[in-house]
């Protein structure tokens, strides 16, 4: 942990801000948030209770490192999370290259909706890269695959990020209601 985040009086930075979450319903379970960490559980031990107020802290689970594992998307799949060379096989969620909760889900609930429109020999749904889904479909398959990262949805993959807000407001609904009909 580096010491950043709260300043003194006089300006410097000596500590680390460490957020505590709430992690059951009872309120007698916490974690630290962002602490993955490869140091040994009593070096974890000794450095979270050096901590002011968790000097007695009882550690239930320990923090570890984890590392998301990812297909290289552009090589593999198109622009509907479809294998490109096996296409009955469909991927979503971090595996098929977003990040991000709301992403993987979206990439799920888009998956989903083509694996209907497959397995009923109808074409496939193409949400454009006017929508976040879509533009986050289009990342995945087209990236550049030499140095393919994971992506959060962010408006800069969305092909109308040059238009004002009010302007994507407003493709938006149109975009909706085009589904609808």
């Amino acid at each position: 942990m580096k010491p950043v985040g709260l300043e003194t009086p006089d300006g410097k930075k000596p500590y680390a801000v460490v957020q505590l979450r709430q992690d059951n319903a009872a309120g007698s379970l916490y974690n630290i948030v962002g602490f993955q960490t490869h140091l040994t559980w009593p070096e974890q031990k000794r450095l979270i209770q050096m901590i002011p107020g968790l000097k007695d802290a009882n550690i239930v689970r320990y923090g570890v490192m984890h590392r998301n594992t990812y297909l290289t998307s552009p090589n593999f799949l198109n622009k509907h999370y479809q294998s490109i060379e096996h296409p009955h096989l469909f991927f979503a969620g971090q595996l098929s290259g977003v990040e991000g909760y709301v992403e993987s889900a979206a990439s799920g609930l888009y998956a989903a909706l083509n694996i209907d429109r497959y397995l009923n020999n109808e074409e496939l749904t193409d949400f454009g890269q006017e929508t976040m889904m879509g533009a986050m479909a289009h990342y995945v398959a087209n990236a550049n695959p030499q140095n393919f990262q994971p992506m959060n949805a962010n408006y800069g993959l969305l092909a109308n990020s040059h238009l004002s807000k009010e302007e994507r407001a407003t493709l938006s609904l149109e975009i909706i209601d085009s589904y609808e009909n």
